[in-house]
C-alpha cells in the first residue's frame, strides 16, 4: 500500500505539504446556536450521500458535465469538494446531513479525509452533522467511530453527536430545530 504522502511517487501526482499556523485559535463557544426555522416558515436541509474520501490519489473516470458530455479522467475527492461547495452556494442550507459512506475503506489517514469532507461546509458557516457509513469504519488503519466522531463534534459549526449510550451504534441522533423566534 502507498503512502498517503506519495514519498516516492512520479512527478505528475502534487507534491504533499503541510501547513503549520501560528498564533492562538479562536475560542470555540460552549454554546452553539440553536438550529431554528427562519422568519419565512423554511428551514432547508440538504443530505449527501456517499463521499468516499481518501488521502491518496483516486482517479474518477466516469465524469460528465451538466450537458452530460464524458470529461476527461481526474481526481475524484477535488471534483467531490467542488461539487458540495457548489451545491452549497446554490442551495444556501441551514442545515447540511452528511450521510453513510464519508470514507472510503482502509484509508491511512482518517483525520485529514474527513477534514476534506468538511471543509467546503465549515468555509461556508453553515451547520452540519453526519451519519456513519459502513466504510467508515472499516479496515485495520482507519480510526474507530468513537474518534472519528469525537474529531467532528469539535469542529465549528459541528451538531454531531455520539447518541445516547442506550441506543446501539455511535451517531445514532436527533436534532432538534425549534420555531422562528419569537418577535
Amino acid at each position: 500500500m502507498r503512502s498517503s504522502l506519495q514519498l516516492n511517487a512520479q512527478p505528475t501526482v502534487p507534491v504533499a505539504r503541510l501547513s503549520v499556523l501560528r498564533g492562538r485559535a479562536k475560542p470555540r463557544p460552549d454554546v452553539r446556536a440553536a438550529l431554528r426555522v427562519k422568519d419565512d416558515s423554511k428551514f432547508k436541509i440538504v443530505q449527501i450521500s456517499d463521499t468516499y474520501m481518501v488521502t491518496s490519489i483516486r482517479v474518477c473516470k466516469d465524469t460528465i458535465d451538466a450537458y452530460r458530455n464524458h470529461l476527461l479522467e481526474s481526481e475524484a475527492d477535488p471534483l467531490t469538494v467542488n461539487f458540495i461547495g457548489k451545491i452549497l452556494d446554490v442551495e444556501k442550507p441551514d442545515l447540511m446531513i452528511l450521510t453513510r459512506d464519508q470514507l472510503h475503506h482502509d484509508i491511512s489517514d482518517t483525520q485529514s479525509a474527513l477534514f476534506k469532507a468538511v471543509a467546503p461546509i465549515i468555509e461556508r458557516s453553515i451547520p452540519f452533522a453526519t451519519v456513519f457509513g459502513n466504510y467508515d469504519s472499516e479496515g485495520i488503519h482507519v480510526l474507530p467511530r468513537t474518534a472519528q466522531m469525537s474529531i467532528l463534534q469539535n469542529l465549528p459549526f459541528s451538531f454531531c453527536e455520539s447518541g445516547p449510550e442506550q441506543v446501539d451504534g455511535i451517531g445514532n441522533f436527533y436534532l432538534r430545530i425549534l420555531a422562528p423566534a419569537p418577535s
